[in-house]
């Protein structure tokens, strides 16, 4: 399978639904030779094809043979994933980096490090538990500190990060191993939450244009609006949350939610981001565990980043 093809492939797989990814989030990464295939900013993932949709970018070795950095002044149309360094830190051939609903309701939680590690290890899966950093640069010298303490079999091919209040990284050999290790995960927490479904559409979400750059949307019940809180809406369990619901953006009337937003598709990526979270507060609240969310200097941090920034401003057309 070429390149292209099988980058395409596993964006249609990781980014039908909700499940794995919402709004423009996440990244999936193919390193082929000496040029990196990668996602830009403000893309969704489902949105790439064999023939467009993702960005081709060179790469070269360090000097110790051990990481790949991108080479600069490459002539692109948009910036690439806010998270390129991520990806180029592991020597993986494929790199897929998500926002599962499941897994944020633990890794957006109060349970420790030992805990979650506990609940995968039992199947096989050994991830390396990296604690919260603002996406971007701080995120990847996060990792590059972190990686050293993974506990799985030196031999093994791939390699799998949970991402404190993030999400998911997983880094293999090829497509089929990496869908192979999705899968297993997504078992261990049907397994914790029984709830969980085996897919999360977007179809729950309904707009309404009231006028005045103002939406109302309506969330399905199955996200979980069931003794909705202010509070649910204002704070944020992860950046995406911050980014794209912050600044004063969510109101309530109701049960139902209301959006300031400069287009349709601003208003939908929001949406979306906070179905994901009021999900993930649910699967807490039913497996009894408390949520953590973001400190007011740690969403500081994410909104004053020239890529976020960046990102935003791609919705506001």
């Amino acid at each position: 399978m070429s390149s292209p093809r099988c980058l395409a492939a596993l964006s249609r797989y990781f980014g039908e639904g909700l499940l794995w990814v919402q709004a423009s989030g996440g990244n999936i990464s193919i390193k082929t030779g000496n040029d990196i295939l990668i996602k830009p900013s403000g893309m969704r993932l489902r949105q790439i094809t064999q023939k467009s949709g993702y960005l081709r970018l060179p790469i070269k070795r360090s000097k110790d043979n051990q990481f790949i950095f991108a080479t600069k002044n490459c002539a692109v149309s948009r910036k690439p994933s806010i998270e390129s360094g991520m990806h180029l830190l592991m020597p993986h051939p494929v790199v897929i980096h998500t926002h599962p609903i499941a897994l944020n309701a633990l890794l957006c939680s109060s349970l420790p490090d030992d805990a979650i590690f506990s609940i995968f290890n039992r199947s096989g899966i050994c991830p390396v538990i990296v604690s919260y950093a603002r996406p971007g640069v701080s995120l990847a010298r996060r990792i590059l500190k972190e990686l050293p303490k993974a506990k799985g079999p030196a031999d093994q091919s791939f390699k799998v990060l949970f991402l404190r209040n993030h999400g998911l990284v997983i880094a293999a050999r090829d497509k089929k191993e990496a869908i192979k290790i999705s899968r297993r995960i997504h078992n261990v927490l049907k397994r914790f939450f029984p709830r969980l479904p085996g897919k999360i559409s977007g179809r729950g979400i309904r707009l309404r244009y009231l006028g005045d750059k103002l939406f109302k949307a309506r969330l399905a019940a199955s996200f979980g609006l069931k003794g909705l809180r202010r509070s649910d809406i204002e704070r944020a369990l992860s950046p995406d949350m911050a980014v794209f619901c912050g600044k004063g953006r969510l109101d309530m009337s109701g049960n139902e939610i209301l959006i300031r937003a400069q287009s349709q598709r601003e208003a939908r990526f929001a949406a979306e981001v906070l179905a994901a979270q009021l999900k993930a507060l649910s699967l807490m609240k039913a497996a009894g565990i408390r949520p953590k969310y973001l400190n007011h200097k740690e969403i500081s941090g994410i909104l004053s980043m020239r890529e976020e920034k960046y990102r935003q401003d791609l919705l506001k057309n």
